[in-house]
C-alpha cells in the first residue's frame, strides 16, 4: 500500500484496527481487579504525520508503508501506577490476546539522564490478532495488519503527549 492507497482506503481500516485491538483489551481489563486501566485510546496515524514519517526516511513513494512503519495503528493502554503496570505486563495481558512481533517489540525505559525524547517508561508491543480471531468473519479484513499498543502509567501518558507536541510538533519560529 502506498500513501495515496492509505489516505483513500488504508486509514479508515487502521483505525478500526486500533479500536477492535483497544477494545480487546478494555474488555480483558475490564475483567481483572489486580490493576486498574484509566483508559485506553486508540487511533490510526494521520496522513500527513505518515507522509512526515515517510519524507524522513526517503520513502514517500513507497508501495509498503504496512511494513516500513509499525504505528499505522496505535492503542494507548493508560494504568494508574507503576504497580498497575507491572501486574498488567506481568499477566501476559498482550501476548495471552494478541501475536506480538517481538523484534519490533521495544521497552523504554529512562535513561541515567533522560531528555524529553527518552525520559519516561513505555512497553510499546507491535501486535496483530491471533488466528483464532482472525478466523472469525468480523475480523478476517485485519489478517496481515500490525497495530503498536503502548502501555503506561498516567504520569507517563502525559510525558509522552508533551513530548510528543515539543519534540515532533514544535511551535513555528
Amino acid at each position: 500500500m502506498n500513501l495515496e492507497t492509505y489516505e483513500k482506503d488504508g486509514r479508515a481500516a487502521y483505525h478500526d484496527l486500533a479500536r477492535t485491538i483497544g477494545a480487546i483489551v478494555e474488555t480483558v481489563g475490564s475483567a481483572d481487579t489486580d490493576y486498574r486501566i484509566q483508559q485506553v485510546q486508540h487511533r490510526a496515524k494521520g496522513v500527513q504525520s505518515l507522509r512526515k514519517k515517510l519524507e524522513a526516511r526517503g520513502m514517500l513513494n513507497s508501495e509498503a508503508v504496512e511494513g516500513a512503519v509499525k504505528d499505522l495503528a496505535g492503542c494507548r493502554v493508560i494504568l494508574y501506577t507503576n504497580a498497575d503496570v507491572a501486574r498488567f505486563i506481568s499477566q501476559g495481558v498482550i501476548p495471552d490476546n494478541f501475536r506480538v512481533d517481538w523484534d519490533r517489540t521495544k521497552f523504554h525505559y529512562p535513561s541515567a539522564e533522560p531528555t524529553a525524547e527518552d525520559g519516561f517508561i513505555s512497553y510499546n508491543y507491535v501486535v496483530q490478532l491471533k488466528e483464532d480471531r482472525l478466523g472469525l468473519p468480523e475480523y478476517v479484513r485485519f489478517a496481515d495488519m500490525w497495530c503498536e499498543v503502548q502501555v503506561q502509567t498516567t504520569l507517563d501518558h502525559a510525558w509522552s503527549e508533551m513530548a510528543h507536541d515539543t519534540i515532533y510538533k514544535p511551535p513555528p519560529d
